[in-house]
């Protein structure tokens, strides 16, 4: 049974039992995977695997087995300032879930898992617009996954997603006035209403085109506040 270190991002933890957790972990060699981390919640040397860092983890991988066992991980990078705001702390709630529900299992995808960190590293920064680095990051998501949101007529100037979310001409006017922005490296920080409404189409485009169903719990939480 091979040994395996990579990098990781913790997307998921359940309760497996008195001591131990199930970890659904996003991984630059392995892609999504789930691993057990035996004596997790009684030994706080066996390392920290809470939400918001960057880990190198030690896994031992076995083909055709659903769940993994990890035998070690420690976090390289903490990105602390995410649960101090609100809305940096729904951002990486959102990428975490849509991670979780969107990705299948044992499929690597380094150029996602690098996008992935370049976006906890822009909204563990200050001076960054969560939003629309959440946008960002679902455009180029998007992207990879050939998914771009066209008008679905000229007539009618709608765009129809399956679950019936509809992006009007001028939602994609807007999303075209800021695609430059959206793909460059430079600090932006805009406060657009329009751009809350192109993050959910976004999310319900690639859930659409994903294996997963029942994605809309973080959401439906962090718009109570």
């Amino acid at each position: 049974m091979p040994l395996v270190k990579t990098h990781a991002f913790v997307i998921r933890t359940i309760r497996y039992s008195d001591s131990s957790k199930i970890l659904t972990l996003f991984t630059n060699e392995l892609g999504k995977i789930s691993v057990i981390h035996k004596g997790s919640r009684k030994n706080t040397k066996s390392g920290n695997s809470g939400s918001f860092s960057y880990y190198e983890a030690m896994i031992y991988f076995k083909d055709n087995r659903e769940i993994q066992l990890l035998s070690q991980i420690h976090s390289l990078r903490v990105f602390k300032n995410i649960v101090s705001d609100i809305e940096r702390l729904r951002a990486a709630y959102i990428v975490q879930e849509l991670l979780n529900k969107s990705m299948p299992s044992n499929s690597p995808n380094k150029e996602l898992f690098e996008s992935v960190f370049g976006f906890f590293q822009c909204i563990d920064s200050v001076v960054k617009n969560a939003e629309f680095e959440l946008l960002k990051f679902l455009v180029h998501f998007a992207k990879t996954h050939g998914i771009i949101p066209e008008a679905n007529s000229v007539r009618f100037e709608t765009f129809f997603a399956r679950s019936g979310f509809t992006l009007y001409k001028s939602d994609l006017d807007f999303l075209n006035s800021i695609r430059d922005e959206i793909e460059s490296e430079e600090d932006v920080i805009r406060n657009d209403i329009n751009l809350n409404k192109l993050c959910r189409l976004y999310e319900q485009l690639l859930l659409d085109n994903s294996v997963a169903n029942g994605y809309q719990k973080t959401r439906s939480v962090f718009d109570q506040f």
